[in-house]
């Protein structure tokens, strides 16, 4: 037999080969990505790679807790860090607080009492609401590894990290006084 013809009967047999094998491949990988979305009634675990999907064999709807089952963070860390957002004006005080951790968010949203707003320094209101939310929820700060807070103003921020004024003390003695 001539080598030209070999090559060119290697070609369409090993090519007919690979079509076969593909869609052996195919079909295998499919039967196991749909046993792995069914739910069986007597299995209570899931595949991290599992989906939320109906089943059409089953179509009444899934519980809550089912659904918390399949849900995976990937970002999802064991290091309790908590980011904590200010912001006010002369009449009201806001605060956010995000529990990463414990996947919690909290907030506030309060109007200052009129005495506080008529007899104060002009830039008391952010420093008031800065203390208030570390003072609303420094007892949950406790095991934080890190607590980032956010306020609008810098010299605020400036201050408390001067380590001689006022501000810095009153946030030293709060710490000291609930030991985070």
């Amino acid at each position: 037999m001539e080598r030209w013809v070999k090559v060119l009967l290697g070609t369409l047999f090993s090519s007919i080969g690979v079509v076969v094998f593909f869609f052996i491949y195919d079909l295998v990988m499919v039967y196991f990505r749909k046993r792995r979305h069914e739910v069986s009634e007597g299995n209570n675990s899931y595949s991290v790679k599992q989906v939320f999907r109906k089943s059409k064999k089953n179509e009444e709807e899934r519980t809550e807790e089912e659904m918390d089952k399949l849900l995976h963070d990937e970002y999802d860390s064991s290091t309790h860090e908590v980011l904590c957002v200010c912001t006010e004006n002369k009449k009201t005080g806001v605060g956010l607080c995000i529990f990463l951790a414990d996947r919690e968010i909290e907030w506030y949203s309060e109007e200052f009492p009129e005495c506080c707003v008529s007899q104060s320094d002009e830039e008391d209101y952010k420093y008031r609401n800065v203390l208030a939310s570390v003072a609303h929820w420094g007892s949950k700060f406790t095991m934080a590894e890190a607590v980032n807070l956010l306020c609008q103003d810098g010299d605020l921020v400036r201050s408390v990290a001067k380590g001689t004024t006022r501000q810095w003390r009153s946030f030293y003695q709060y710490e000291k006084k609930t030991q985070f």
